[in-house]
């Protein structure tokens, strides 16, 4: 019996952001065994055995609470080769938290336990560039630079180093990634190019491309994968040793090509060819469904082969979706639309967009569960989502803006609505655990709100400063630029949502004093922002916009009273608010579903007025707002998590099935009416089965 203990190790040498290094031992085997591969790493990995793809993808984990992921294989007798490939980030993103350079393995066959230590071989990987030090968005990452001239380099190799002292990592809380058969991209479109510009990010370079022009001194190649998709992307070619093959990704061709650099977002990643033909995969998972591929030869040429494309899926494993049929072939394009999104949205935690972001947002990531419950019945996986942002609390009471981040300034509404997020974990799934893991955290969102209370107003006030961002939803108005003093600090829609935290709270714990604390915040809000010439709630005294979020949140928290709610509810009918966009059309359907005939109504309309024109576009996803790709100057993205609200709709409301208790203990059944829909046969996953409606 042999035991080697594992300790955390590094390349020798100076430790840079964005560097790629390697690392490798030799493991005799006397006879075949059943292996357990454990491997952690600041910030990313793959591993192989005897050249032979193990694993792959780090747990989105804190740098002082790392965790390994683990695989089980049958190992033979023999000698082989224990490969690890390991990326450094070395920068803060929403995604990450910049940590200390460091990889652990511990590999276990039969009585032998081989850990790494500094006597295993390192070094800087020299295919990879560092030419450009240039971010793919500020939430995401770096994009990368790849030589495969470099591939048969086999200099530099020497004794790993002990990096800096850290424990023994955990065991990563969400299962490794599946990585699916690749989707071959198909050609759509190809031409000459002249490329003049060798400055700037290799997406600057790409963008300065002449298209077109003859005589060219390069070619380009646009590819459709013929859905959205998100995965890693892996080329073939076989060019001239030191072609530069620059590849973009992006969800739309609404310019002719991919729109690779948007503002100062990159979405180019450069391959530079090696001799002959060869395969190289991007480490970093995108979310696209077109690549672009502009090829510059190292010298002029008449033309080249053509290059091949494709992206392999890396998804999360999900049991089959709860059926879902009805008489409308637009509803039915849309709910596989928005599971689909739902399902894009979710690898090792929920993300907003895996085009753009993939970062865990508390309103986001809120969406993202209640709309997938009935879906799948992922409690698990929604519960580890929760608790990572649990572990983003500050030293103000409030979450981080994104987890695992030190980005900001946070968004109160989104602690919060996190917060309403465990109630509706424990009303799905029956199981207290989350919250109970999590109940100082979120006593102490609560606590802050409540520090936060004016004493003459009784309403909650943020400060007017930078710390915090006043962000509700994107619609004018309540995006959160404002920085004034006064009462336009005086918001209802803070105050609406502590309500919402408060009830959830009072759910969660029994404890009156928290129903005592929204009922008195229900009347301050109702005494300070009622106007009684518009017949609504005001946002600010101070503006005279109106918005349907403060209206719909009114009425559902009970903030509006009983003799007043027809009226708010004709309003919100009549349009006279500046809608809702998707992050916040839970609350309309809440609302909506639960008032009478021509409310129901109303919303199957507006349903169809805000989804049906994607499936138009042809989009086999939802997009963030109705503008599409146009909005946020041109950086709108086409498949976003918090958009998927058809999937409560078509769940909640025109099957009508709701848990009444938790752990649908006692399901409440109460169709809406509809106008277009006549006919539904559904699944609904609840934790003691798939259950079947109809109607």
């Amino acid at each position: 019996m042999s035991i080697e203990k594992a300790v955390w190790i590094r390349a020798a040498g100076e430790v840079l952001p964005h560097q790629f290094s390697q690392f490798r031992r030799r493991v005799d085997l006397p006879e075949a065994a059943e292996a357990v591969l454990r491997v952690s790493a600041d910030s990313d990995f793959v591993a192989y055995w005897d050249g032979r793809e193990l694993m792959r993808g780090q747990f989105s984990d804190y740098p002082a609470e790392k965790t390994y992921s683990e695989i089980r294989f049958r190992a033979e007798a023999g000698t082989h080769l224990l490969f690890f490939d390991v990326y450094y980030c070395g920068i803060d993103f929403s995604t990450g938290i910049r940590g200390d350079a460091g990889f652990w393995a511990e590999f276990e066959a039969g009585d032998s336990i081989c850990g790494s230590t500094p006597a295993w071989e390192a070094r800087i990987n020299p295919a990879f560039l560092r030419d450009r030090l240039d971010k793919l968005t500020s939430q995401l990452g770096m994009v990368v630079g790849y030589d495969a001239r470099c591939e048969e380099d086999e200099s530099g190799w020497c004794a790993a180093v002990e990096s800096a002292r850290r424990g023994r990592p955990v065991p990563r809380p969400v299962p490794l990634l599946v990585n699916r058969e690749p989707v071959p991209g198909r050609l759509i479109r190809r031409g000459s190019l002249r490329r003049e510009s060798r400055e700037g990010s290799y997406a600057e370079q790409v963008a300065a491309d002449r298209y077109g022009d003859s005589p060219g001194n390069g070619f380009w190649f646009l590819y459709d994968l013929g859905s959205e998709y998100a995965g890693l992307i892996e080329t073939e070619v076989d060019l001239p040793p030191g072609t530069v093959v620059d590849i973009s990704h992006g969800e739309h061709i609404a310019d002719g090509r991919v729109r690779n650099r948007i503002g100062d977002r990159n979405f180019t990643d450069r391959y530079i060819a090696g001799a002959g033909r060869r395969r190289w995969t991007l480490r970093r998972r995108v979310g696209a469904r077109y690549l672009q591929l502009n090829v510059i030869p190292p010298d002029p040429v008449r033309e080249v082969g053509l290059p091949r494309i494709a992206l392999r899926p890396t998804e999360l494993e999900l049991p089959p979706p709860a059926e879902f049929d009805c008489d409308s072939v637009e509803a039915c394009r849309l709910y596989r639309n928005s599971v689909r999104t739902l399902q894009l949205c979710m690898h090792e935690h929920y993300e907003d967009t895996p085009w753009r972001e993939q970062s865990l947002y508390g309103c986001d990531s809120r969406n993202q569960m209640l709309f997938g419950y009935t879906v799948w019945g992922n409690y698990g996986f929604a519960a580890e989502s929760l608790r990572l942002l649990a572990r983003g609390q500050r030293r103000d009471g409030f979450l981080t803006l994104t987890a695992p981040s030190l980005s900001g300034p946070p968004i109160p509404a989104f602690s919060m609505i996190w917060v309403v997020a465990l109630w509706e974990h424990y009303l799905y799934s029956g199981s207290r655990a989350v919250f109970d893991s999590c109940r100082e955290q979120a006593l102490r969102v609560a606590e802050t709100v409540l520090a936060l209370r004016d004493a003459e107003t009784g309403l909650i006030q943020l400060p007017a400063s930078g710390e915090l961002w006043h962000f509700y939803e994107w619609c004018d108005g309540l995006e959160g630029n404002r920085r004034d003093s006064g009462d336009s600090q005086f918001e209802a829609p803070c105050s609406l949502f502590a309500v919402e935290m408060f009830d959830a709270l009072f759910r969660l714990t029994g404890e009156t004093a928290w129903i005592e604390r929204a009922d008195a915040l229900r009347r301050a809000v109702y005494a300070f922002f009622w106007s009684p010439e518009k017949q609504c709630l005001l946002t600010r005294r101070d503006d005279g916009r109106t918005h349907e979020l403060v209206q719909l949140l009114g009425l559902y928290t009970g903030a509006v009273p009983e003799e007043k709610r027809r009226m708010v509810l004709d309003g919100i009918l009549a349009e006279k608010h500046l809608r809702v966009t998707p992050s916040s059309m839970p609350y309309l359907v809440r609302v909506l579903a639960e008032g009478p005939r021509e409310a129901q109504l109303y919303l199957e309309s507006r349903i169809e007025r805000e989804f049906y024109p994607m499936l138009a576009e042809g989009s086999t996803t939802v997009w963030e707002t109705a503008f599409g790709q146009a909005d946020f100057n041109n950086a709108g993205s086409l498949c976003h998590g918090w958009s998927a609200v058809a999937v409560y709709y078509y769940h909640a409301c025109v099957l009508g099935v709701r848990p009444e208790k938790p752990g649908f203990a006692e399901i409440r059944r109460s169709p809406v009416a509809t106008a277009r829909i006549r006919s539904m046969r559904g699944e609904i996953v609840t934790p003691s089965g798939r259950l079947v409606f109809e109607r």
